[in-house]
């Protein structure tokens, strides 16, 4: 799927500066090949809710846990992680989301994924008493990851 493109496409350019090193540089300002950056993330939640006038925007981040998924192979010197973050918020309109969603994918602070958005419509009677006429809830994931450089040589060690 999405992701595991996107991982792949990673692990090729990891790959690539493993034996190049210049893009290395670039990845690390990406915030890609870092520790997460969660204030930001949090300081762009609430900069955004309120931009849009979004008054109950919830979110909960896990800890950062090293990724189990099994279909994002990679090379020994690396070690993915991912943190999921859950999005919940009453909407004034459908594209508050896409805002709400596109100011965090263009942090640089890792590979930001989005697994599932769902929007229902807020009930007429319930409305009156808001503002909201859509209710949303998002899962969405960080992944960062560590490079550890000695391992490389290692792994060249015992060619």
């Amino acid at each position: 799927g999405y992701v595991e493109e996107k991982i792949d496409r990673l692990n090729n350019l990891v790959s690539l500066f493993e034996h190049f090193n210049t893009d290395y540089k670039k990845y690390e300002t990406k915030g890609f090949l870092n520790e997460e950056h969660r204030l930001i993330w949090i300081e762009t939640l609430e900069k955004t809710a309120n931009r849009l006038g979004l008054r109950d925007l919830r979110y909960q981040i896990s800890p950062r846990l090293e990724s189990t998924n099994k279909n994002l192979a990679q090379s020994p010197s690396i070690t993915l992680f991912e943190s999921k973050l859950t999005l919940e918020s009453g909407l004034v309109h459908e594209g508050d989301l896409v805002n709400l969603v596109a100011d965090l994918a263009q942090l640089n602070s890792g590979l930001f994924v989005v697994d599932s958005c769902k929007i229902t419509r807020v009930d007429l009677t319930a409305s009156l008493a808001s503002s909201n006429n859509f209710q949303a809830t998002c899962d969405t994931r960080w992944y960062t990851a560590n490079y550890d450089e000695r391992s490389t040589e290692f792994v060249e060690d015992e060619l």
